[in-house]
């Protein structure tokens, strides 16, 4: 499901940076109190910021709220707070989310505390997909709930931004979860002097919950195998290869290898290939004929540690043809601003197969599967060559 990442873009995108109106007290008016803090709250979570802050309207988080249904549970429930500096979001910024909702799609026995680690991986699954670079991760159990936070860094041209979630994570019922999350936000040369008093006064609220050693029984069909997708490879392309693996497989299948018009490209597309961090191949490496999503146009491979860790197959195939394929083989997935992620194996460790994503194709005849190992779980996003 989706966090508030994508809601606090929606925030930012909505917020203005009001300016207090000044009030000149009147010779004989007495000084009233000065409050010190303001508090911003939901239900089981409170902070307190300073008092000049201004509170999020009522229209920036109808906003916000809007965004994030479209990719929750019917059954979901939400409650979301915020305010932000008075000079503008980058001076400062908190947003407040509180989540019930039915436990996400599983093929898997489960218990509590193995659903809650995977909720956290796909916390900062998110961060990365939106182009950000997770900088700290701590989390621990307590009162039958997994607690902690981190931090991540989303570098604009002119301007970086650090956000520092704290949350916490637990299941109200076999079949009903809970999550409270504070995200704050500032330049990230001024984001420890902002947000860590804040964070530091957060007070969570637990509430009854199921133990984490309570067992979950699956609530998802069977998975549907796809043909040519093994543990660590697709078809010939194999992870964990050398990119000097990679391009001689290529060629040896009879495919042009590296066929970038990289005067078109990005300036960092242009580095990766110049610094042997990725190639490409004009077909599927292997036996193309029994891959289970169809004709396989372009194969665009990214090396980590140089090691194929991932890979990216453009499809013929229409997005919702493909995309019905991996929700019967893949039914654990999370929701992302810019496509949907499946998990395909929990237990993936190095070369092998971590997680699926996909996208339609930038020109909208087709579709952009990308295949990662455990290796490849954080590489950052990069465009795929056109």
């Amino acid at each position: 499901m989706r966090s508030a990442i994508a809601a606090l873009g929606l925030v930012l995108a909505c917020t203005s940076n009001p300016t207090a109106a000044e009030h000149s007290p009147s010779p004989s008016s007495q000084p009233a109190p000065v409050a010190t803090s303001r508090t911003v709250t939901v239900p089981g979570l409170t902070v307190e910021v300073p008092a000049s802050w201004v509170p999020e309207s009522s229209e920036q988080l109808a906003a916000a709220r809007a965004g994030m249904a479209a990719e929750m549970p019917a059954d979901a429930t939400m409650a979301l707070a915020g305010a932000h500096a008075a000079d503008g979001p980058p001076a400062g910024l908190v947003f407040l989310h509180r989540l019930d909702a039915s436990r996400d799609s599983s093929a898997r026995t489960r218990t509590v505390r193995q659903a809650l680690i995977r909720m956290r991986e796909d916390m900062e699954t998110r961060i990365v997909a939106d182009g950000g670079e997770l900088v700290r991760s701590e989390f621990g159990e307590r009162a039958s709930g997994i607690e902690g936070c981190f931090a991540a860094r989303m570098h604009h041209p002119n301007q970086t931004i650090e956000v520092r979630t704290c949350a916490r994570l637990a299941h109200a019922s076999p079949e009903r979860i809970s999550s409270v999350q504070v995200m704050c936000m500032a330049d990230a040369a001024r984001v420890e002097s902002v947000c860590a008093p804040i964070l530091a006064g957060l007070r969570h609220e637990t509430g009854a919950v199921y133990g984490l050693d309570e067992v979950l029984a699956p609530n998802a069909a069977p998975p549907v195998p796809i043909g040519g997708i093994g543990e660590d490879r697709i078809a010939g392309v194999v992870f964990g290869t050398s990119r000097a693996e990679f391009v001689a497989g290529c060629a040896a299948a009879g495919f042009k290898v590296d066929a970038v018009d990289l005067a078109a490209e990005t300036p960092a597309t242009r580095a990766w290939f110049a610094e042997g961090r990725m190639a490409q191949c004009e077909g599927l490496p292997g036996d193309a004929a029994g891959f289970g999503l169809g004709a396989v146009d372009r194969v665009v491979a990214v090396f980590v540690d140089a090691r194929l860790a991932v890979a990216t197959l453009e499809l013929a195939a229409p997005l919702a043809e493909v995309e019905a394929k991996l929700v019967a083989a893949y039914p654990e997935f999370v929701f992302t601003p810019a496509r949907m992620i499946h998990r395909i194996d929990d237990e993936a460790r190095g070369d092998q197969l971590l997680r699926v994503g996909l996208e339609a194709l930038r020109d909208g005849n087709g579709s952009a599967v990308h295949f990662s190992s455990e290796r490849g779980a954080h590489a950052p996003a990069i465009a795929v060559p056109q």
